[in-house]
C-alpha cells in the first residue's frame, strides 16, 4: 500500500475491490487504527478475509447496521430470550406480528451480505429496516418487540 493518505479510489484499486466497498467508515477506521491498512494489505488476496475486514463497515454510511452491530444485537436478543426462559409467542400472536410487519413500510429484502445468507431463506421482504432483524425469527420470540411499536399498536 502507498505511504500517502488513503483515498477511496486508490485504496479500492490496491485491494482489487469496487470503490463502493471503501466507505467513509473504512477510511475513518484507517485514521483511527494505523494497523488496519496493514491488515487490509495482508488480506487483499484472500476475498473471504477481506470480506471479514470490510464487512462491518460496508453499510455504516447508509445508516444500516453493519455486521458487527447486527451480531451484537443478536447476542443481546439471545440473552433476553434465554433470560425469559426461551419463551415463544402463541401461533396466533406470531401470525399477528408477521401481519403487522408485512404492512410496514420498513420491511425490505435482506441485503446481499454473508450474515443474511448464513441465516438462510432470504426470499422476499423479511428484514426490518429499523433494526435489521429477520422478522420471521424475531416475531416468534416472546422476549422481543417491534422497534417502532407496531406489534403493540396492532393489538398483538
Amino acid at each position: 500500500m502507498t505511504d500517502t493518505p488513503y483515498d477511496r479510489r486508490t485504496l479500492a484499486e490496491e485491494l482489487g475491490v469496487p470503490v463502493s466497498r471503501v466507505t467513509d467508515a473504512v477510511l475513518a477506521e484507517i485514521a483511527r487504527d494505523p494497523m488496519f491498512p496493514h491488515h487490509l494489505e495482508l488480506c487483499r488476496d484472500d476475498p473471504g478475509m477481506l470480506d471479514l475486514l470490510l464487512g462491518p463497515y460496508e453499510h455504516a454510511d447508509e445508516g444500516t447496521p453493519g455486521n458487527a452491530e447486527l451480531l451484537g444485537r443478536a447476542g443481546a436478543a439471545l440473552a433476553r430470550w434465554a433470560a425469559s426462559g426461551f419463551g415463544r409467542v402463541p401461533q396466533e400472536t406470531y401470525q399477528g406480528r408477521l401481519a403487522a410487519c408485512r404492512g410496514c413500510d420498513q420491511l425490505k429484502a435482506p441485503p446481499d451480505r454473508a450474515l443474511y445468507r448464513l441465516m438462510g431463506g432470504g426470499d422476499g421482504r423479511t428484514v426490518c429496516g429499523m433494526c435489521g432483524c429477520d422478522v420471521r425469527r424475531k416475531a416468534a420470540l416472546a422476549s422481543e418487540s417491534c422497534p417502532a411499536g407496531r406489534w403493540e399498536a396492532s393489538g398483538v
